[in-house]
C-alpha cells in the first residue's frame, strides 16, 4: 500500500454513527469481516474481560454473535466510507488480528495513515511492517485484553510511535518511487 498525501481524518470526517458518538475518542475499532482467520471468539472475550472499554466491531456480525456479546460491544453494522473513515478517525486505537502467518492486516494500514496504536497478531510479517510501532499479541483473549489496557494506559507513547513509522514507511516508498522513475527512464531511453 502506498501512503501518499495523508490527511488528518478528523477533519473531514462525517459524524460517527449515533451508537457510537458519545464515546468519541475512547472506543477500540476492531475493523472485521468475520472470516475464517479473526479470531472473533477471543475477541469478544476480550472485550468481555474488559467491561470498563467500549469495543466498536464493524461488518455484518452474525446475529447469533451479537446476541451473546457483553455490552461493551457496539456493532455498527456495514458503515459508509465516510462513516467508516469517522470511526478510525475518532478511535483511542485499532485492533487488527489474524490467527493466518502471512496475512498482512488492510486495518494496520489504516491505522498506520491515521496515526493510530495498532494491536495485532504477533507474526513475522506484521513485526516486519510495524517494527515497534505495534503491540503484538497472541490469539489469546486474557493477552488481547491486557495488550489492549496497556495501551490506553500509554495512549501518548504509542501513537507517538505510530507517526514514526508512518513518517519513515513514507521515506522509504519516496525512495522506491524515485528508484522505479530511475530504471523506468533508463529503460525508456535504452528502447529508442
Amino acid at each position: 500500500m502506498l501512503i501518499t498525501n495523508l490527511v488528518r481524518l478528523a477533519e473531514f470526517a462525517p459524524d460517527l454513527p449515533d451508537q457510537v458518538a458519545e464515546f468519541r475518542g475512547s472506543y477500540v475499532l476492531a475493523p472485521l469481516a468475520y472470516a475464517h482467520d479473526e479470531p472473533i471468539e477471543e475477541i469478544l472475550e476480550a472485550a468481555r474481560a474488559t467491561p470498563n472499554i467500549v469495543w466498536v466491531l464493524t461488518g455484518k456480525a452474525p446475529k447469533g454473535l451479537m446476541d451473546t456479546s457483553p455490552p461493551n460491544i457496539i456493532y455498527p453494522g456495514y458503515v459508509s466510507r465516510d462513516h467508516y473513515q469517522a470511526l478510525v478517525a475518532n478511535s483511542a486505537l485499532i485492533v487488527g488480528l489474524t490467527t493466518k502467518e502471512s496475512t498482512m492486516q488492510s486495518a494496520g494500514f489504516e491505522a498506520i495513515a491515521a496515526g493510530k496504536p495498532f494491536v495485532t497478531s504477533d507474526t513475522r510479517v506484521l513485526r516486519e511492517y510495524f517494527e515497534n510501532a505495534a503491540v503484538y499479541t497472541s490469539i489469546d483473549a486474557d493477552e488481547i485484553a491486557g495488550n489492549v489496557t496497556a495501551v490506553l494506559q500509554n495512549i501518548d507513547d504509542w501513537t507517538k510511535r505510530m507517526a514514526a513509522r508512518r513518517e519513515d514507511r513514507i521515506a522509504i516508498q519516496r525512495i522506491q518511487v524515485e528508484n522505479a522513475r530511475q530504471w523506468i527512464g533508463k529503460l525508456a531511453s535504452t528502447s529508442k
